[in-house]
């Protein structure tokens, strides 16, 4: 539930591009980083128990959701982004002024559906490349 003058928001920088902000925003996914195990059992291993250390992470992926609009320069550009394949720098802010930054490419996107009485929605799926990080004021 939003709180009033309390929101999220995204923005991103395509490469060789400039900051942009994805406007009418209805739903800035979660960043969900994961790591893989590796399991490190030997014979020596205590009563036969399986161990593990982490491994490599991933970011994994976000979705955003917005209201459809044709002019929306942060449409636009995630269009414009997915079409060249070319990393962005994106930044997720926090109501509470929390950054969470990352890189990514644009994974896909769609447009609608165009229901009667509502608006259509632009939707972009990125996928996580690299390092989280989370910067807290």
């Amino acid at each position: 539930m939003a709180i009033s003058g309390m929101a999220s928001t995204f923005k991103f920088t395509p490469a060789a591009g400039s900051e942009t902000t994805l406007g009418k925003a209805t739903s800035i996914g979660e960043v969900a980083v994961t790591s893989n195990d590796i399991d490190t059992t030997t014979l020596d291993s205590t009563a036969a128990w399986r161990e593990y250390i982490q491994g490599s992470r991933d970011g994994g992926e976000i979705a955003l959701s917005c209201i459809h609009l044709k002019t929306d320069t942060g449409q636009v550009a995630l269009r414009t982004a997915f079409a060249s394949g070319v990393l962005c720098a994106c930044v997720v802010t926090l109501p509470d002024t929390v950054h969470v930054d990352f890189s990514a490419y644009v994974k896909g996107w769609t447009i609608g559906p165009a229901e009667i009485d509502t608006a259509a929605t632009f939707n972009a799926t990125l996928k996580i490349t690299g390092a989280v990080t989370v910067t807290v004021p």
